[in-house]
């Protein structure tokens, strides 16, 4: 799955409006495990990148999702980080939301985009102290308002005149 780098703190509106970018972008694959382990791997050495699962938005986000759904299962996440680390483009959002829009495809029951935004907002909490703005455009692509309560509200924009764009899932079924 990928996630796209996200712009916030627009103008007026601080950490309540975002959009998502066409480029750059994180991409997550999933390997579902034999146990419960969340381990992470690299596709590029990035010694930056924390290979914690407590630590990594990617793998805390799935953590709090597989807890939530009360499922016990693992996997084996690779990242390829495509956003520069501490670059202001969410990064940390893209890697969450990736994560989880890619292990929303392991269920029976996928999550909405509202369930989803959740799990991304624990991880973006926990990581980065930050709230859900990154997360919310980078989930439902284009530009959103974050309302009260995380009520996203996407907003209309004029097409041709930003680059836009939503995560994307490729499931290979090739194993």
């Amino acid at each position: 799955a990928t996630a796209p780098a996200t712009l916030t703190n627009l103008a007026a509106g601080f950490d309540l409006l975002g959009m998502a970018l066409t480029e750059p972008k994180d991409i997550i694959t999933l390997h579902k495990r034999s146990d419960t382990a969340l381990n992470i791997k690299l596709k590029h050495n990035n010694t930056d990148i924390p290979l914690d699962p407590t630590t990594n938005t990617a793998s805390v986000a799935i953590a709090a999702m597989l807890e939530d759904l009360q499922l016990q299962i693992g996997f084996d996440i690779m990242i390829n980080k495509g956003i520069d680390l501490e670059s202001g483009l969410g990064g940390s959002a893209a890697s969450a939301v990736a994560a989880i829009t890619a292990c929303n495809a392991f269920l029976q029951q996928p999550l909405s985009l509202d369930q989803l935004l959740i799990h991304a907002a624990v991880a973006e909490k926990k990581i980065t102290n930050c709230i859900c703005d990154n997360a919310a455009a980078a989930l439902w692509g284009g530009c959103v308002l974050v309302g009260v309560n995380n009520h996203i509200i996407p907003l209309p924009a004029v097409p041709g005149t930003i680059l836009i764009t939503k995560p994307i899932l490729k499931i290979n079924t090739k194993m």
